[in-house]
């Protein structure tokens, strides 16, 4: 493939830029901007190197919108800070006194049942708020998800066309 794009280079300054080869230095500017373009055609004539670019491409929109969806989870926590705190709160307490492994002082249990206990009255009490946070929480996990699996297929298609 490099012997092709040299011919196809050389072809190109002795033969279609004549004048090139006498006045070297007047040409020598563009001569860059000619063999980008040159390199440009060849590569698009090759369909690997072009599907590698067009899944590089969507890997970075995918990387994009992962972003877009995290930065759009931070503001959502932000927008209903005690029901997340709630869900953490609640959740934490119950991984404290359901694993074996943790030994912590009756203190701090004391302190986490009472804080658990005000969540749930705050979570009895707004329901409706609550089954609306746990189903965003839950569609943006989803969604999060199958971008981080798209990227890794997409990963995996490059890699498997460079492998060629």
């Amino acid at each position: 493939m490099k012997a092709l794009k040299k011919v196809v280079i050389l072809t190109s300054i002795f033969f279609i830029f004549p004048a090139f080869s006498k006045n070297y230095f007047a040409y020598a500017i563009s001569f860059g901007e000619i063999k980008e373009k040159i390199e440009d055609i060849i590569s698009n004539f090759n369909p690997v190197e072009r599907k590698i670019r067009e899944l590089e491409s969507l890997k970075a929109d995918l990387e994009i919108r992962k972003q877009q969806l995290r930065n759009e989870v931070r503001s959502y926590m932000f927008s209903h800070k005690t029901a997340t705190a709630c869900l953490v709160a609640t959740g934490s307490t119950a991984v404290v006194y359901l694993s074996k492994d943790l030994s912590l002082d009756e203190n701090v249990k004391e302190i986490l049942a009472l804080i658990t206990a005000g969540c749930v009255v705050y979570m009895i009490a707004n329901a409706k708020e609550m089954a609306e946070v746990v189903d965003t929480y839950i569609n943006y996990a989803n969604q999060l998800s199958n971008i981080q699996e798209s990227i890794k297929e997409v990963d995996n298609q490059i890699q498997r066309l460079r492998n060629l």
